[in-house]
């Protein structure tokens, strides 16, 4: 789990722990009408609802 922490960072960690981020919510679909879809880390504002 430490291990897990790290890479995560540990606001990021916290949400999952807690069940207020699953492993689907830590990645984001950008669509990009000129150019392919991409996928992105969700920042922890946005995991937060912020």
């Amino acid at each position: 789990m430490e291990s897990q922490r790290r890479i995560m960072g540990p606001d990021r960690f916290k949400l999952y722990q807690d069940g207020a981020a699953a492993w689907e919510d830590m990645t984001t679909k950008h669509e990009t009408p000129a150019w392919r879809d991409s996928w992105r880390v969700t920042t922890v504002k946005q995991l937060k609802g912020e």
